[in-house]
């Protein structure tokens, strides 16, 4: 892993785990249990994958890469 994200809301708790080479976001329980991993169609945007930071109440995972930052819906 090249970087993580330690989400400590009590109502959405986990780790996200950024993978560069396989240019994923994994997303676990804090017991390690995986619960969902993101990615991008055009994988070359997440080449410089380098921060992630999640917002639980908002449903939202921003990921910094290069000089650019994107924003991911999680949805219900």
């Amino acid at each position: 892993a090249q970087g993580f994200f330690l989400n400590d809301s009590p109502i959405d708790p986990a780790f996200f785990v950024i993978s560069r080479p396989a240019r994923t976001i994994f997303e676990t329980t804090l017991a390690g249990t995986y619960i969902d991993s993101y990615q991008v169609f055009e994988q070359d945007k997440l080449a410089l994958l380098s921060n992630i930071v999640a917002y639980p109440t908002q449903n939202i995972v921003y990921v910094a890469s290069g000089n650019s930052i994107f924003s991911i819906n999680k949805g219900d």
